[in-house]
């Protein structure tokens, strides 16, 4: 068990392949280790090692083929594969295991959403806020969808919710320029990336992906882009609030 949990927490930092090779000493003393399964195909994703992480995948349902949280994975690594309809059927599943969770919705709704069927996908996210009233980034995301089908009334009153969930009331009038917002806020993450610069190593392809959505999107892009993070959209909710300020270190 403590060289099975050390793996998992090598995962977390990002030691991708010391992990698997914890996660093969693991199994190689228990074959029947779902979970050494689950978390050797978590890795070899991490990698961008789709076929290997498939493999395990597959041995770990094998092994547990009840696990919600087994199917979402490899409904994901299909996903990224572009074998959307395959990843489908495993969302599918994962909902039937778990009629009452609600991030099982807003993942087939991505999903759903990424092979134009917006009116699952709408179906999914308005499931998701059933279940959980609170979720901002489900009301946010339906409203994304909602204003890609012309309903611009609907939007606004998702995203007015997603809004007041995350305690942001709107742009401040004064700073209603997208592009002057745009150039305060690269301009705070440039400073901080300057202080930071172990952090920006650790997550360099955070911030590269980051920064390639600024570019490409603009500020409006981003505020109403399909968030799968929690942590990263009040992150930007934050900075909107704080008067276009990222919070110092001291703050952190």
């Amino acid at each position: 068990m403590e060289q099975y949990n050390h793996a998992v927490n090598l995962i977390k930092e990002g030691n991708y392949q010391e992990a698997i090779a914890e996660l093969n000493k693991v199994i190689a003393q228990d074959k029947n280790n779902a979970g050494a399964f689950y978390h050797l195909s978590v890795a070899r994703y991490k990698m961008k090692a789709l076929d290997g992480a498939i493999t395990s995948i597959n041995k770990a349902i094998d092994l547990q083929p009840l696990n919600a949280d087994f199917f979402a994975h490899r409904g994901i690594i299909l996903h990224m594969q572009k074998r959307s309809k395959s990843a489908l059927l495993d969302f599918d599943k994962a909902v039937k295991l778990e009629p009452n969770n609600a991030y099982r919705y807003s993942s087939r709704a991505f999903i759903k959403a990424n092979i134009k069927d917006t009116d699952g996908a709408i179906a999914d996210y308005q499931k998701a806020i059933e279940l959980d009233p609170d979720d901002a980034i489900a009301h946010n995301n339906l409203g994304l969808i909602q204003e890609q089908t012309g309903a611009w009334d609907k939007a606004q009153e998702s995203y007015k919710k997603s809004n007041e969930l995350v305690g942001y009331e709107g742009l401040n009038p004064e700073k209603s320029e997208v592009d002057d917002l745009l150039k305060e806020w690269k301009k705070e993450k440039e400073e901080q990336e300057a202080e930071q610069k172990r952090i920006i190593e650790e997550n360099k392809k955070k911030l590269i992906a980051e920064q390639n959505q600024i570019q490409q999107q603009g500020l409006w892009g981003i505020v109403k882009s399909v968030f799968t993070n929690k942590e990263m959209f009040k992150e930007f909710v934050a900075f909107l609030k704080n008067g276009f300020k990222l919070p110092s270190n001291e703050e952190k």
